[in-house]
């Protein structure tokens, strides 16, 4: 028995303890943020801010094509070119490799016809995680 087990049994820890501490926050947003149980070890989320990149809405975005369905919430999704964006300071980071380039274009396109505008890399930053809202 660990030793919180232990203080419940005995008592130790007071009731107002015991009910604030019998979940933790990960249970307590699983709990509060769950729309379905899928399985025995799998729920369906509710996720009230989608942050997505160059790499995995591609897939995201043919799926919601593929099924005739539009993005639900805008205005909660922010979409940036967060892995192939050039880190150097320079005023306008130009992309230069042609498959990368091709991906920022294709996330900006998405994004343009979901109605939410991804985010711009134009000013001079230290690292790729700075930027701008556009």
């Amino acid at each position: 028995m660990c030793s919180y087990d232990a203080g419940l049994a005995s008592g130790f820890i007071p009731d107002y303890r015991r009910r604030s501490m019998s979940k933790t926050f990960y249970r307590k947003l699983v709990d509060s943020h769950t729309v379905m149980q899928l399985d025995e070890d799998n729920v369906l989320l509710y996720a009230d801010l989608h942050l997505m990149n160059e790499y995995t809405s591609p897939q995201a975005f043919a799926r919601l094509d593929e099924r005739g369905l539009k993005v639900l919430y805008p205005g909660q999704n922010v979409a940036t070119v967060s892995h192939i964006i050039p880190t150097h300071a320079d005023k306008f980071r130009i992309i230069h490799d042609a498959d990368s380039a091709l991906q920022a274009s294709n996330l900006k396109r998405n994004c343009d016809r979901a109605w939410h505008p991804p985010v711009r890399h134009e000013r001079p930053v230290a690292g790729h995680r700075a930027c701008d809202r556009a």
